[in-house]
């Protein structure tokens, strides 16, 4: 097997992020929670054609085309906390309405249960213990004003009013690079950042109020090796993130796995018994916009992040199985992993719980000012005697 190294890398917003997710409306367009890897491509890349001095001829440079459609594979950047990275969390996962309780259907007979809800969004995995990761966000209205008129009234007479969903500056978002050894440090060669680090404009108007960040790439590191103790006839996997197929059709979860990446595994596995068992899944689609090229990208349909299915095998593993396997978890299954596409990794977690950080309360300080005590004296006794009235109201009704 290839010797597979990775670069940790950590954006870090410096202004508001605009990055397009999901349906957007004439109204509002909403952010999503993480720095996709197309977007992480795209930021190193413009990188790597400034310090080459590429200019408008970078697809004639052989070493661009080789490193940034292929050879490395940028994975998207997740919210992190503490320094550690969060995940998509699996669609298996469950919580109770009315307590903590978490309930993996991936480790149980599948049924849903009673009182239980899905658990979405990004989390941090120690151990068996899940803390839930948000990102912060906020909406700011704007209007588009083409005349000087317009600027100068502070009005739009078209009615060209918007919103825009962003991530709050001050957040750190964690991702990686993935390839050989020698690609790596081509690429770290190439992009001439002495302390690793860079500036870079990303997102919806980067060229306003929105989108400055900065990104530091740490040293390199071997990619971390297959676990062969966890091989056994019933494997676990989870999608870390979309799994795009090459068919311009949405398709149902067996099919597309069975042809992403099943078919892949066999054709490198000595053995030729593996097949799908449980999949918890739902559909996704990838359609985005290239500057370069003024148009979009066509509309490709998959399998969305968190998406896990197990996989089984009849007969014992062998090296050459394990590193069949391995090599998907490295390199990704499916169309476009060099934008980060298809990343896959075992899910091992049988009973999970929850675990909610508890937020240190700041210490009080004595109100001093006597003029200060009776005016909230004063405000309390008011919004206690409205309580009252509202209760009695609400109850005499």
């Amino acid at each position: 097997m290839k010797e597979m190294r990775k670069i940790p890398l950590t954006i870090e917003a410096l202004s508001p992020l605009v990055l397009t997710a999901g349906s957007q409306g004439a109204i509002l367009t909403e952010s999503g929670d993480a720095i996709s890897g197309a977007i992480v491509r795209g930021m190193i890349a413009a990188r790597f054609i400034e310090a080459q001095n590429l200019g408008r001829a970078a697809h004639e440079s052989e070493a661009f085309r080789r490193l940034f459609t292929g050879a490395l594979k940028f994975s998207a950047a997740y919210p992190s906390k503490g320094g550690k990275s969060a995940m998509r969390l699996p669609l298996s996962l469950q919580k109770d309405k009315l307590s903590s309780a978490l309930a993996d259907l991936s480790a149980s007979d599948g049924t849903a249960l009673k009182g239980y809800k899905p658990l979405k969004g990004c989390g941090i995995v120690r151990g068996a213990a899940i803390e839930r990761v948000e990102t912060a966000k906020n909406i700011s209205l704007h209007m588009s004003r083409d005349e000087d008129g317009e600027r100068l009234a502070g009005k739009s007479t078209e009615g060209g009013i918007y919103s825009y969903e962003s991530l709050l500056p001050g957040q750190a978002f964690c991702g990686e690079i993935v390839g050989e050894e020698a690609d790596i440090q081509e690429f770290l060669t190439s992009i001439d950042c002495e302390d690793g680090a860079f500036l870079s404009q990303i997102g919806k108007s980067r060229s306003t109020q929105y989108g400055l960040c900065r990104i530091a790439l740490n040293a390199p590191a071997p990619l971390e090796p297959l676990d062969q103790s966890l091989l056994s006839s019933t494997l676990r996997l989870r999608l870390a993130t979309p799994l795009l197929s090459d068919a311009a059709f949405s398709r149902n979860a067996r099919e597309v796995l069975d042809e992403e990446f099943l078919a892949p595994l066999k054709e490198s596995a000595e053995s030729d018994d593996f097949s799908l068992g449980r999949i918890f899944a739902a559909s996704a689609s990838a359609s985005n916009f290239v500057g370069v090229w003024n148009m979009r990208r066509p509309t490709q349909f998959g399998l969305d992040a968190g998406s896990i299915f197990e996989l089984k095998k009849a007969s014992p593993w062998t090296s050459r199985d394990a590193a069949a396997l391995a090599a998907l978890l490295a390199e990704g299954a499916g169309s476009r992993t060099e934008e980060g596409f298809g990343r896959l990794a075992l899910w091992t977690v049988d009973a999970p719980t929850l675990f909610e950080a508890t937020q240190e309360r700041p210490e009080r300080r004595p109100v001093k000012s006597e003029r200060a005590r009776a005016i909230v004296r004063a405000v309390l006794r008011r919004r206690i005697a409205q309580s009252v009235r509202l209760a009695a109201y609400k109850d005499a009704s």
